[in-house]
């Protein structure tokens, strides 16, 4: 008898809805009891983030709502982010996230490719600042690209994170968006198993 371990991705395309693909790796049963005997580890949804915990606004919002929700309104500290929902027929899904990192980067229009270098100059903050605000946060959201099963292990979400380059991935149950995973809980975790490694060394 064979046991499965399930890794969804979802890919979005512009214009188009997410389209899940599953990859099954299949292990045989007493390699993966074995790994359970010696590693009893967490799992992604020990470590994720309620969506109860994250405001909420849509694509047609000003990026303006976006970082006063950002600012303000988070209830969950270890991550600053707001959920962009758009409502499709009668559901509501989950197209992207807006963060402090997605709104600085818009913010800066010498980051684009040019020969010279760039001139600063004060009071170009302001005029950045206001040149993003009254845009929408569906164009300067980090759309959703890739996910992570709720079941999935802590090794899977350190992999996506680093190869895709991104600081969270949304959990899922199925089809269904459970909740958002952050980089923070991983250093977390990561820190828990520091003390309990000095905690042997000293015994």
């Amino acid at each position: 008898m064979n046991w499965h371990v399930t890794c969804w991705t979802v890919v979005c395309k512009p214009g188009q809805e997410g389209v899940f693909f599953q990859t099954v790796f299949c292990a045989s049963r007493s390699f993966v009891e074995a790994m359970d005997d010696n590693n009893q580890e967490k799992q992604i949804k020990d470590l994720m983030i309620s969506l109860d915990a994250f405001e909420q606004i849509g694509p047609d919002a000003k990026v303006a709502d976006g970082i006063k929700k950002l600012a303000g309104g988070n209830r969950a500290a270890t991550a600053p982010l707001v959920l962009i929902v758009e409502a499709r027929q009668d559901t509501e899904e989950i197209v992207g996230i807006l963060s402090l990192d997605d709104v600085l980067g818009h913010m800066e229009s010498s980051c684009e490719p040019k020969d010279e270098l760039p001139i600063f100059w004060r009071g170009q903050f302001r005029e950045e600042c206001e040149a993003v605000l009254d845009a929408p946060a569906g164009g300067v959201m980090s759309p959703i690209t890739h996910v992570i099963h709720q079941n999935g292990t802590l090794t899977e979400a350190v992999h996506l994170m680093n190869s895709k380059r991104v600081n969270w991935l949304p959990v899922v149950e199925g089809e269904s968006v459970v909740g958002i995973l952050a980089k923070q809980a991983l250093l977390d975790e990561a820190l828990a198993v520091a003390l309990e490694h000095d905690e042997q060394q000293d015994a």
